[in-house]
């Protein structure tokens, strides 16, 4: 810890109290101070060698923008019997597979691992739902 306060009183002598305003990191054989900048991590007890340097904020935003993009329900066309239906596929991202409905045709809701798997189950609904509604 000595060897650390001087590192920081040496480099970092434009802020007061620096025990106090930096953060440290101690992992039994170093000590790791978070820059003013907040963008790195030195070790103050090997001469100040840059240990890490990422941008998390950026990292954390394209994470979620993943996600949204992953949580997002799409839109696909089926052709039935020469008539082409909306399709939603929802993604589950707990279970994993996909909620499908059909808004046209009520009550059509089936689901699929795949989206292979999801368009033919709802392929094979939409005709069970014409056979038992003949009139459409």
């Amino acid at each position: 810890m000595r060897k650390a306060a001087r590192y920081l009183r040496e480099h970092f002598a434009d802020v007061v109290r620096p025990l106090v305003r930096l953060t440290l990191i101690p992992d039994g054989k170093t000590v790791l101070v978070r820059n003013t900048d907040g963008k790195r991590l030195v070790d103050a007890t090997a001469e100040g060698n840059v240990v890490i340097r990422f941008a998390v904020a950026a990292i954390v935003r394209n994470v979620r923008e993943k996600v949204a993009k992953l949580a997002a329900s799409r839109e696909i066309a089926i052709q039935v019997r020469g008539v082409s239906y909306r399709v939603v596929l929802t993604p589950d991202l707990e279970a994993g597979g996909f909620s499908v409905e059909v808004p046209d045709l009520p009550g059509v809701i089936t689901e699929g691992d795949m989206v292979g798997h999801a368009r033919s189950m709802a392929s094979d609904a939409i005709r069970l739902w014409l056979d038992a509604n003949p009139s459409r």
